[in-house]
């Protein structure tokens, strides 16, 4: 019984083919990109979203109840850039940054997957090649949705720099009691 074990052990590693070294590589090297995009989008300071989406939500409706006044070209414009960054990348930023993160925590797992099983040779040749392919897009899709949260978010901190306190202020003198 051992002979036969042992018989049958040396068949199945002798009909193995070594690992792709440059399929390893290409694996190795769409992880460090993973990873990269996940410390990326850990980094992004969703607190301070978060601030400014409870700061504009208290005066969301005196900033489109002013957008619907006669104002100065400059004024519309200001109001209008500052309602939409903070409308729609904010519900952007809100919305797609823990979907698009836990996307790359899976991409990071899947991969890591497919490296042990491209180091063990485990998938026939045009498996692996599917596999690889199949990761790149997905890899690709990821890093797009992770540029536009990122372009979301730094749209919302610089435009709040930005016009916050211009649309403060001009909010400010409407409530200011006539004499």
């Amino acid at each position: 019984m051992v002979a036969l074990a042992a018989f049958l052990l040396c068949a199945h590693s002798a009909c193995r083919r070594s690992a792709d070294a440059h399929n390893l590589a290409i694996v190795d090297s769409l992880l460090l990109v993973t990873d990269s995009l996940i410390t990326g989008m850990n980094a992004l300071d969703m607190a301070a979203v978060a601030r400014i989406d409870s700061v504009y939500a208290s005066k969301k409706d005196l900033v489109e109840a002013r957008m619907h006044d006669t104002l100065s070209k400059n004024v519309a414009i200001l109001f209008g850039n500052y309602h939409r960054t903070m409308t729609k990348s904010m519900g952007r930023a809100k919305r797609d940054h823990g979907v698009v993160l836990q996307e790359l925590i899976v991409a990071r797992t899947q991969l890591a997957d497919l490296r042990n099983d491209v180091d063990k040779s485990l998938l026939e040749r045009e498996l692996e090649m599917k596999y690889i392919s199949d990761e790149r897009l997905a890899l690709a899709k990821a890093r797009h949705d992770a540029g536009v949260v990122a372009s979301s978010v730094g749209s919302v901190i610089r435009d709040q720099a930005r016009f916050g306190s211009k649309v403060d202020s001009l909010l400010a003198s409407d409530t200011i009691p006539a004499k």
